[in-house]
């Protein structure tokens, strides 16, 4: 899968809550069709007219193909379900148009299907920011749907994407999205692991390593401050 960081002006992108990415791995035929229909939801809400007037401009916009004998106005309905489902400003990702529907409609074996779920999940965790830095856990959470950490939130992790949590797999699943879909990635000496779309990777390092210096400069100026204090201590409170 070649992603397209920079895409052209007519591509159209999918924007979505993750917890539409739940249970992905069992079907993801299922989790693109909520997809699917929650964005054209989303977007149908902004025409004017009928449900069904409404739901057939958006199946336009985003050009998906239908089947025979379908009905605009089930469609509107079925994904108006699936938006009212949706918690109160849940987390949510953005994922270009044909890259879902190529995941819809096409046969991806397991591997592929969790790093669509890995790339998704990325991209809601970057949002616009150029790099950031996450955690494993942060990063398995989010691929599972979930909207924190798994530790903070409480929810386990399904059965599905548990073999994947260790590092060899991590590993892997990265290795995967640099080669790919164009993830740049950098943890040395660092807590969890940065990542990026926009830089490129010797821009990230340095991005990193600059913000290290400065904290190394600030946790020394503080351990330095400390040391003064100490040793003006030791000096008066031992003076004959």
């Amino acid at each position: 899968m070649e992603t397209n960081e920079n895409p052209k002006r007519d591509d159209r992108f999918f924007t979505f809550p993750v917890c539409l990415l739940e249970n992905g791995i069992e079907d993801i035929q299922k989790a693109t069709y909520k997809i699917i229909s929650y964005c054209l939801y989303v977007e149908a809400r902004k025409n004017t007219g009928t449900g069904e007037e409404k739901m057939k401009k958006a199946i336009k916009y985003f050009k998906i193909p239908l089947k025979p004998n379908f009905s605009y106005q089930t469609i509107y309905d079925e994904a108006e379900q699936i938006f009212n489902t949706i918690p109160a400003r849940p987390p949510k990702t953005s994922v270009n148009v044909k890259i879902v529907k190529e995941f819809h409609h096409e046969n991806k074996d397991e591997f592929e299907i969790v790093c669509f779920l890995a790339f998704a999940a990325l991209r809601s965790i970057l949002q616009k920011k150029p790099f950031v830095r996450i955690t494993n856990d942060f990063f398995l959470a989010r691929m599972a749907g979930h909207n924190k950490a798994l530790k903070e939130d409480g929810e386990p992790l399904p059965e599905s994407l548990k073999k994947y949590c260790n590092r060899y797999q991590i590993d892997k699943i990265k290795t995967e999205l640099r080669n790919n879909w164009r993830l740049k990635y950098y943890g040395f000496k660092t807590y969890g692991f940065y990542i990026s779309f926009q830089l490129e990777l010797t821009d990230l390092i340095f991005q990193v390593e600059k913000k290290r210096k400065k904290n190394v400069n600030k946790l020394y100026k503080e351990e330095e401050k400390e040391a003064k204090r100490k040793a003006i201590y030791k000096l008066y409170s031992t003076a004959p």
